[in-house]
């Protein structure tokens, strides 16, 4: 269709001294209406299958951080097996290797919000602990409140502290 469109005269085509084009007949409006189905024939075309092929690579990149992701549990879950024990023996708390490094960190204990409305209430008579504007509880002076008093207040659950590994690689 290309060619037909080429193949059209010049001469059917007049520019006006505004720079404006004129169209000389209804062969040639016909034949640039024709063009123009065919232009948004061929971007919805191109648009489709570009679209199709971004779900197939958003899918692949899943899939393939999915893979990653399971590797690297089992690799750290691994090293913690091998270096937990070694780490609580150790002063410094790490283990320096060719690779990398492995770090045992103990998380402390803190408190975990389970129902925000509970807890609300409770804070209601402590607005050292209520964030302004909104009075909405701040979970670091939560946590501040929790190491001052030991106290756990209603709507949160407290989580153990807990030993973890982090890693660094070279």
């Amino acid at each position: 269709m290309h060619a037909q469109w080429r193949s059209l005269p010049l001469d059917d085509f007049v520019v006006g001294p505004d720079g404006t084009v004129a169209v000389g007949d209804s062969t040639v409006a016909n034949a640039m209406l024709r063009r123009l189905r065919e232009i948004d024939e061929d971007e919805e075309r191109y648009v489709s299958s570009a679209l199709k092929e971004i779900q197939r690579l958003q899918a692949g990149i899943e899939t393939f951080r999915e893979a990653r992701q399971r590797e690297r549990g089992f690799l750290v879950s691994a090293l913690e097996a091998w270096s937990m024990p070694q780490l609580r023996g150790h002063r410094s708390r790490h283990i320096d290797l060719p690779y990398g490094r492995l770090q045992s960190r103990v998380q402390p204990s803190k408190l975990e919000i389970v129902d925000m409305a509970a807890l609300t209430q409770w804070a209601a008579n402590r607005p050292d602990l209520l964030k302004q504007p909104a009075p909405e509880v701040s979970k670091a002076s939560l946590n501040h409140h929790f190491k001052r008093t030991g106290e756990i207040p209603p709507g949160t659950e407290l989580l153990p502290e807990k030993e973890t590994l982090t890693y660094s690689t070279v």
